[in-house]
């Protein structure tokens, strides 16, 4: 029995080992327990959060997208006989919109019932007998149990996987490559693993959407070109008359912008990329332009 015992220490990493009749210390606990949420905590997206919530939800594609730009695809997410809308420049990404409104509309759901739950039970708690004391143990005790299942409604580990997923996309979508292989995550298809410069490549689009005037110029050129970083790279004036600009590297060219506020800043930085590259002009740049007189 001590031999098999001994083997089965051996096959274990060190850090996992624990020799019978000792005590675990501190550092031994984190790792194990760093392992296990590990392999528990997996970044996932909104669809695949949702299904396990709730199978059966249907996504449609309405033929008239209504108020919704040509640019943008229209998808309707149906669970439970409610309707949830998401759009996007695809229709992965609308599809991923609407399922994250309807995960969002569950979880809150579960959220609020769970604490609506609980204040009803602690105001019948603070209602009862004060004189039986043993009823009031056992009472206790049921409530307890009965907040601990309401609690345990709330699926904080799908939660917790879906937060991580939104961390790491928005990380990937600032440019940063995120080393970390989890179900859930945008594979870069068609990306070459390293540029002449040894850097990662992300996949351009090769030809502007229709109406690209209809877009926001930041989401155009990221559509266009994702993985661009915008930064900050002068502030001058005191409040409120401080002016910024922004700028933002395409293929080794920076363009910036300047304006009153960063989002303006970011807005006028993208339309200069989108220019030069595209020499895409929007209406209210051709408006600015000097009339020539003959």
């Amino acid at each position: 029995m001590s031999e098999n015992m001994n083997i089965d220490l051996q096959e274990q990493p060190r850090w996992r080992r624990k020799t019978p009749g000792f005590k675990v210390n501190k550092k031994l606990k984190r790792l194990r327990m760093n392992q296990r949420l590990r392999k528990t905590l997996q970044p996932k997206n909104a669809i695949m959060v949702l299904n396990e919530m709730k199978a059966g939800c249907q996504f449609t594609f309405p033929e008239t997208p209504g108020h919704v730009s040509n640019s943008l695809y229209l998808v309707h997410a149906e669970l439970d006989g409610k309707t949830y809308v998401g759009q996007g420049l695809s229709k992965p990404l609308a599809r991923q919109a609407a399922a994250e409104n309807a995960l969002k509309a569950l979880l809150l759901e579960k959220m609020t019932a769970a604490s609506m739950k609980a204040r009803i039970d602690a105001e019948s708690d603070g209602q009862a007998n004060s004189s039986s004391d043993t009823m009031k143990d056992e009472s206790n005790e049921d409530v307890s149990m009965d907040n601990n299942s309401a609690e345990d409604e709330i699926p904080w580990s799908s939660l917790a996987s879906f937060a991580l997923y939104k961390l790491f996309l928005e990380w990937h979508n600032q440019g940063t490559s995120v080393p970390v292989t989890r179900p859930g995550l945008p594979a870069a298809k068609g990306v070459k693993k390293e540029s002449a410069g040894g850097s990662p490549r992300a996949p351009t689009q090769k030809e502007l959407p229709p109406n690209p005037t209809n877009i926001h110029p930041v989401m155009l050129l990221n559509q266009m070109r994702p993985g661009l970083t915008y930064v900050e790279v002068n502030r001058l004036g005191n409040p409120p008359n401080t002016t910024f600009t922004l700028s933002v590297e395409v293929n080794g060219v920076s363009y910036s912008g300047t304006a009153k506020n960063k989002k303006d800043a970011k807005k006028a930085a993208a339309k200069a990329a989108l220019l030069s590259l595209y020499s895409l002009t929007y209406p209210d740049e051709i408006a600015k332009e000097p009339m020539q007189i003959d």
